[in-house]
C-alpha cells in the first residue's frame, strides 16, 4: 500500500496510471526500477514500504491542494472510465449515472436493498480515489452498476409501455388493421395478453 501511495501522491504524480508510468519519473520508486530495487535490498522488503507509506502520507498533508486536485480527477475517473474510443466513456458514464438513480429506487422497494447499493458505491472506490487511476479498478463493482442502472431501465420501459401502446393502437385504427406480427409493448410486462391479428 505504501508504493502504490508513494507513487500516485508526489510532485511529479498524474491522476491516470498510464501517463503517471510512461510520462513522469513518478515510478523511480518502484521496485521494478533498478536504484529502487537496489534500496530494497538493502533495508528489507517492509522497511522499504513503510518508507514509501511515510513519503506519500507526507507529500499529501503537506500539498493539501493538489492531493484535493489528483483526487477529484482519480474520482472522475472512476466513474466515466478513461477507455477509448470516446463512445465508450460516455456509456460508462450513462451507467454511473443510471447506477445512482438506481440507488434511489432501491430505497422505494426496500431500504436494505438501498442500502447494500448506497454503500457499494460510497465504500468500495473510496480507497481508490487515492491510487493512480486504471480502468480495471472499476471491474469488481461494474456488476453491481450494472444491475442498479438496469433497475432504472427497466422502470422506464414499464412506464414509457402504456404511451407506446396508445401510439400503437393509434396507427393501427388509421390504418384499419392491426400488424399480426406486432405485440403491445404492456403485454411485455404483465399488462394484457398479446393481440392476435385481424
Amino acid at each position: 500500500m505504501g508504493l502504490e501511495l508513494s507513487v500516485s501522491n508526489n510532485a511529479h504524480a498524474v491522476a491516470l496510471e498510464s501517463e503517471n508510468r510512461l510520462q513522469t519519473t513518478s515510478f523511480s520508486v518502484h521496485p521494478g526500477r533498478l536504484p529502487a530495487c537496489h534500496e530494497l535490498q538493502k533495508i528489507g522488503e517492509a522497511e522499504y514500504m513503510r518508507a514509501r507509506l511515510r513519503d506519500a502520507t507526507g507529500w499529501m498533508a503537506s500539498h493539501p491542494g493538489r492531493t484535493a486536485q489528483l483526487t477529484l480527477q482519480r474520482i472522475y475517473y472512476f466513474w466515466i472510465a478513461p477507455v477509448d474510443p470516446w463512445f465508450f466513456r460516455v456509456f460508462q458514464g450513462a451507467i454511473s449515472l443510471l447506477a445512482i438513480a438506481g440507488c434511489l429506487v432501491a430505497f422505494r422497494s426496500s431500504a436494505w436493498a438501498g442500502a447494500f447499493l448506497t454503500s457499494t458505491f460510497l465504500l468500495f472506490p473510496a480507497l481508490l480515489y487515492f491510487l493512480q487511476a486504471h480502468p480495471r479498478y472499476r471491474e469488481p463493482v461494474q456488476p453491481v452498476l450494472d444491475l442498479a442502472a438496469g433497475t432504472v431501465i427497466v422502470l422506464l420501459a414499464r412506464k414509457a409501455a402504456p404511451v407506446f401502446e396508445r401510439e400503437y393502437e393509434e396507427v393501427a385504427a388509421g390504418s384499419g388493421r392491426r400488424p399480426a406480427i406486432i405485440t403491445p409493448l404492456s403485454s411485455l410486462y404483465g399488462g394484457g395478453s398479446p393481440s392476435r391479428g385481424g
